[in-house]
């Protein structure tokens, strides 16, 4: 027994250690309920001035009746390097400082609604709608994060891109009807009808 306990003392050591050479930081993006998501991040050290970011998030968080789809689900994924303006002088970066991060943004959503059109009799006609909504995007971020007490993390960030996807539509009285775009996806906002998306966000984080 007291073997098994020496045992698991080392591995648990031994994880402390690599995690103070290497640290990183697991990440709650703050805002993102308001826009019907819950967004979560990794950043991994790598070298002094590289960390890589690894980001999941779930869409289908509605707070209120403020989004235009009455139904929605789905989720995104983004990773990218993160590049440290400062090199830091031990052979991995303390997470701290302002960074740039190129990265690819993966974003799909299952959607419901309704809309009300004028049929050829000329009454008032409610339609049911949903389909599918996947886009592939490419981001650069600018951010600065700061790291409290060597535990936590605040960090705020802006990303300017461009993508591009498909969007489906199923509709219940008018085959063949053409899918509307919206510029709102959920974890990222498109200009208009242009490819230009940004983002914006304020992540909280614990370092380990």
């Amino acid at each position: 027994m007291q073997a098994k306990w020496l045992l698991f003392y080392l591995v648990f050591a031994s994880s402390r250690l690599f995690g103070q050479d290497a640290p990183k930081a697991i990440k709650y993006e703050f805002f993102s309920p308001v826009t019907g998501c819950l967004g979560f991040s990794l950043e991994q050290s790598k070298t002094n001035f590289i960390s890589m970011d690894y980001e999941l998030g779930f869409i289908g968080v509605k707070l209120g009746d403020y989004f235009a789809d009455e139904a929605f689900y789905g989720g995104y994924a983004s990773i990218g390097p993160r590049l440290y303006m400062d090199k830091d002088e031990t052979p991995f970066n303390n997470l701290r400082g302002s960074y740039l991060k190129p990265a690819l943004l993966v974003n799909a959503f299952y959607y419901k609604n309704q809309d009300t059109y004028i049929a050829q009799n000329g009454l008032p006609l409610t339609d049911q709608l949903d389909g599918m909504d996947v886009t592939i995007n490419l981001l650069l971020v600018v951010g600065a994060q700061e790291i409290i007490y060597d535990i936590a993390s605040v960090e705020l960030w802006l990303g300017l891109g461009y993508g591009g996807g498909w969007r489906t539509v199923n509709s219940k009285y008018r085959p063949g009807l053409e899918a509307e775009n919206p510029s709102f996806k959920y974890s990222y906002n498109r200009i208009g009808q242009s490819p230009l998306i940004f983002d914006i966000g304020l992540n909280l984080g614990l370092v380990y």
